[in-house]
Parts: structure tokens; C-alpha cells; sequence
């Protein structure tokens, strides 16, 4: 059993899922707050740890690095299907906000999933995989 190591957490919530036939253990942010502070302030990810955004609207968003330590991958997920990868999505330290780098969906979306840099090559991942939640 992995231990979960997160440092500067603001999610209340854990749940595992499954992708690529991997299991992962993630943090849920399913709230403004939660999603507004996302990864930021940890210092790194495992290979089997995330963190799982959920909408409850469908829609095309925008996400950037603020913040962040590591490099991440973004995975992209509507109705449970991976519809866009970014990967090696990496930090911009020193940047200001307004500069920052902003990655988007090709199409609307209702959850992310953020892994590990390089995990979606590692395992290769594509578009059309499933997402369970458990």
C-alpha cells in the first residue's frame, strides 16, 4: 500500500481511480477553493497518486501552472472518457500571473485528472480510455 505524501492540501477528499489499468490514489476538488488551489505548494507527485477535478457543468477550461513545483500531465475527461492529453505540462516559475501559460480541451469537459509528469507515456494512455471512479 502507497502512502499518500501531499504537503499544503486543501482537499477534504480521497478516492481512487482507475486509468489505463492502473490504480491511483487521488485528492478530489470539487469546489471552487479546492480547484482554484489544485497542486500548487506540493513538491511533487508519485506514480500512483493525482489529484481529480469534477464540474458539474460541461464546459472548456483553462488551467495554468500558478505556482506549481513540478511538471505535470493534464488529462483532459468527459462522461468518463479521455477526449485530450496535455503532457509534461511544465512550472513557470517567476512569471506573473497575466504571463502564464494557459492549456485548454479540444472539446468541453466535466472532470481533469493531474498526474505525474510523463505518466500518460509511461502507461500509455490515449484518447478513448475509460476513467472509473470509485
Amino acid at each position: 500500500m502507497t502512502a499518500l505524501i501531499f504537503t499544503a492540501s486543501s482537499c477534504n477528499r480521497q478516492t481512487t481511480v482507475e486509468l489505463a489499468g492502473n490504480k491511483l490514489n487521488v485528492d478530489v476538488a470539487d469546489n471552487k477553493a479546492e480547484q482554484t488551489q489544485g497542486l500548487s505548494g506540493r513538491f511533487f507527485l508519485t506514480d500512483q497518486e493525482g489529484m481529480l477535478f469534477l464540474f458539474s457543468q460541461k464546459d472548456i477550461r483553462s488551467f495554468w501552472m500558478k505556482d506549481m513545483q513540478f511538471p505535470i500531465d493534464i488529462v483532459w475527461i468527459d462522461e468518463n472518457t479521455v477526449v485530450d492529453i496535455s503532457p509534461n505540462v511544465q512550472p513557470q516559475p517567476g512569471l506573473p500571473s497575466d504571463q502564464l501559460a494557459r492549456y485548454a480541451p479540444s472539446q468541453p469537459i466535466d472532470k481533469v485528472l493531474e498526474l505525474a509528469a510523463g505518466w500518460s507515456a509511461r502507461h500509455g494512455l490515449k484518447i478513448g480510455d475509460r476513467l472509473i471512479v470509485h
